[in-house]
């Protein structure tokens, strides 16, 4: 940079005001991931679909085809952890192990009355070279090493989905009224946290204050908890914010607000709704007459995505929100650049860009005719047209 005299300098300095100011409230207004006390907001154009397919923002990488044996035979999957270079797969209430190249490694499976046996599997996490347990009909967690043995029982509140944090603390996430242990009581509470030992330490009332006190059933959100790193955020159910959770405060706090175009950014969160209004509403959003369904978060670089599902769309759509451009864009998911249908799943990897989706026999062998034959990634799936009963396949993408 040049050195100005001073001339310039009293010359320019009006025009250099102006630009520092400009900028500075440019700053201030923009969705910086560095300065989370900033609540990002998020607006979905949802009657403005892209044309184009998901390969605008999902780029292939690799499968993985989970070997099909008797005994490894997957039901619906509810989610997938790769942990130490083994994919963790959660379904039929068991914990299925498969190698980095598909093979079957064995199964986890604690089914019983026992104190170290569960009666539901809801949730599991890997982590120091432990496997942990969620059943919450049990209100219990189990314990143990990663190859299924020296099990343990922690007694803990109800939660049907659980994270661990870095300092070695949990989340639980429970619900909208989980019942506990005493019948009639009821824990109103969304969120709890637990120590290392697994003993609790702290509750959060729901974020949402519509949801309070109430009973609803929109679906199954999964996963509410995703992890970036060190960082954890957590995906309110039947609400419209993105939180993180915040380790100087012990707290979780709203970081991304999504903002339905020309709907009312509260209609989510409104706590005033009697219970006809809010009744209606839930039957609106089953109805898909009011965007809902905000599901399957991910963080990436300067890129947010999360699905929602809504009647002007074809299918699940996909809002792909750009922190540098402050600027959304909706797409209708189908499939990917080599034809292949998506359906994303809960994927807790390595890498925060990566992204899982499932595919199984029956769809591909429906779709195969419309896939072009000599795209190699298509020939090298082609001998599950062969298998009436396969796993699905798991195929990863980059987050672009």
């Amino acid at each position: 940079m040049k050195v100005m005299n001073r001339l310039q300098l009293k010359y320019r300095s009006g025009v250099t005001a102006v630009i520092f100011v400009f900028i500075l409230a440019f700053l201030l207004s923009s969705c910086v991931r560095n300065a989370p006390s900033e609540i990002c907001t998020i607006e979905v154009p949802v009657n403005n679909i892209e044309e184009g397919d998901v390969a605008t923002f999902l780029e292939y990488r690799h499968h993985v085809v989970p070997e099909t044996t008797d005994a490894s035979l997957l039901g619906d999957i509810c989610k997938i952890q790769l942990y130490d270079g083994i994919y963790y797969i959660l379904s039929n209430e068991k914990v299925y192990r498969f190698a980095a190249d598909g093979s079957f490694i064995g199964v986890i499976d604690r089914r019983g009355k026992g104190g170290s046996e569960y009666l539901t599997l809801n949730d599991f996490y890997c982590a120091d070279g432990y496997i942990y347990l969620c059943d919450r009909q049990s209100r219990k967690v189990l314990k143990g090493t990663v190859d299924g043995s020296d099990w343990s029982s922690f007694d803990v509140r109800p939660g049907c989905e659980f994270i661990g944090l870095p300092s070695g603390d949990w989340l639980f996430y429970a619900g909208n009224g989980a019942a506990s242990k005493n019948k009639g009581e009821r824990f109103y509470d969304n969120v709890f946290r637990y120590d290392s030992e697994l003993q609790f330490k702290d509750s959060y009332l729901p974020f949402n204050p519509l949801l309070l006190g109430r009973s609803y059933n929109v679906g199954t959100l999964h996963p509410a908890f995703s992890r970036y790193g060190d960082e954890v955020y957590y995906l309110d159910g039947l609400g419209n914010c993105i939180y993180r959770y915040d380790v100087e405060s012990s707290s979780l706090k709203a970081e991304y607000q999504i903002v339905f175009e020309g709907f009312n950014p509260k209609f989510l969160s409104n706590p005033e709704l009697d219970d006809a209004a809010f009744k209606a509403l839930i039957r609106s959003m089953l109805n898909l007459e009011t965007p809902a369904y905000v599901n399957n978060f991910y963080l990436s670089g300067d890129k947010v995505l999360f699905s929602y599902l809504y009647k002007g769309s074809r299918a699940t759509s996909w809002c792909v929100y750009d922190l540098v451009e402050g600027k959304s864009l909706v797409y209708d998911v189908w499939s990917d650049e080599n034809g292949l249908p998506i359906e994303p799943a809960s994927f807790l990897g390595n890498d925060n860009d990566e992204f899982l989706a499932l595919m199984d026999a029956s769809v591909f062998s429906r779709c195969y005719k419309q896939l072009s034959a000599d795209n190699p990634v298509v020939q090298s799936l082609s001998p599950l047209l062969s298998q009436e009963n396969s796993n699905p396949v798991l195929l990863f993408y980059h987050v672009r």
